[in-house]
């Protein structure tokens, strides 16, 4: 059998010597994400240590976002060069991408209902549902999201004092 098609069947095109599966390719669009993030970060003050501008969260996320996608970058390329045939075919499937899809329009559902509902109702509704979409029991979903809505508030609200919209409660 041809080496070249065995490695395409088994998830992995071999380009110039250097195996690129999905993980791989994932690495690179989520480093250049982050790249462009941690750009559009820049336009922000960042402020000092002793006193921080709305820049510097934007900037370490945007770092640690690049930092992770690296070291993910690295391994898979390892573990795709040292066993290219055992790797498993990584397909996108509907059930697969389904509760990702979920879970991206719940965010944006957070979104829209801030304003309407207030923190503590958004914040348990996005959990509830995230949740139930990666397969959590209703019990077991309705009292974590209880209990990261009531630690959110408790966090943010009461102790860090940063003004979340109020409208139910």
């Amino acid at each position: 059998m041809n080496t070249a098609l065995l490695q395409e069947t088994k998830g992995i095109t071999v380009k110039g010597g250097v195996p690129v599966n999905a993980d791989i390719t994932a690495a690179i669009v989520v480093g250049a994400l982050s790249i462009g993030y941690f750009g559009m970060a820049l336009a922000i003050p960042i402020g000092g240590l002793d006193t921080p501008g709305p820049g510097l969260i934007p900037r370490v996320l945007g770092a640690l976002m690049l930092l992770f996608s690296f070291m993910y970058l690295l391994r898979s390329a390892q573990r795709a060069a040292r066993n290219v045939e055992g790797t498993v075919r990584q397909e996108v499937r509907w059930r697969t991408l389904k509760p990702v899809l979920l879970i991206i329009v719940g965010l944006f559902a957070f979104g829209l209902l801030l304003n309407v509902v207030g923190f503590l109702i958004a914040v348990f509704l996005l959990m509830f549902l995230s949740l139930r979409v990666v397969g959590h029991r209703n019990s077991v979903s309705a009292v974590a999201a209880i209990l990261v809505a009531l630690v959110s508030h408790l966090v943010f609200g009461v102790w860090l004092k940063i003004p979340f919209p109020e409208v139910l409660f």
